[in-house]
């Protein structure tokens, strides 16, 4: 899976955004924010990745146990799915 072209991240100070542009910008309309570990695993979206792959990434960078990793990278896919933001 990967995040759809037509969303872009936008760190403003220490605030990331997600902004969807094009079509999706008119069904959208609107920008999230988003807290560090949303804004890395979106970051990570950008290439293809699986659910494992976020995980592991996740439990490289922040100290965190399998399940709190785990819960945490499905949490975050949900509402991006839910805004049509993965493909």
């Amino acid at each position: 899976m990967r995040l759809k072209n037509n969303f872009l991240t936008q760190k403003i100070n220490d605030q990331t955004i997600l902004v969807p542009t094009g079509k999706l910008a008119e069904d959208f309309r609107g920008v999230l924010s988003v807290n560090g570990t949303t804004a890395f695993i979106i970051d990570c979206l950008k290439d293809e990745i699986d659910i494992d792959g976020l995980i592991g990434k996740i439990k490289e960078v922040y100290d965190v146990d399998d399940d709190k990793a785990k819960t945490s990278v499905l949490k975050v896919i949900e509402k991006l799915k839910e805004i049509g933001a993965i493909e």
